[in-house]
């Protein structure tokens, strides 16, 4: 399978995220998808454009290539991703979730 075919979909379910990960489980990326279920931001954990690692790039809906460069994590956002690596190393079972209903993951 090429790098594209495993990239995470632009489009998903409202409010959820899905999550990439290696042969060896590391987490690579981790998208969030609006409540339209088109992806507002990544996470890259795997690689730093100088932007640090992690970092984000969020998506523009309203330009013909969407996602954007990378940008360096605010701090509210290292929080955030904090906090939901903890939950999930209690609940790995939630690696895809949803985000209004955690107890719901995606396929």
């Amino acid at each position: 399978m090429s790098p594209r075919e495993r990239d995470l979909p632009a489009k998903g379910q409202p409010n959820s995220w899905l999550e990439k990960r290696d042969d060896s489980q590391d987490l690579l990326q981790r998208r969030y998808y609006g409540t339209d279920g088109r992806a507002q931001i990544n996470i890259d954990y795997s690689h730093d454009h100088g932007a640090g690692c992690p970092h984000a790039h969020d998506w523009n809906w309203e330009l013909k290539h969407p996602r954007q460069s990378h940008r360096p994590l605010t701090p509210e956002e290292r929080e955030i991703q904090a906090r939901l690596d903890n939950i999930l190393s209690l609940n790995p079972g939630l690696s895809n979730g949803n985000l209004q209903n955690p107890e719901k993951s995606n396929p």
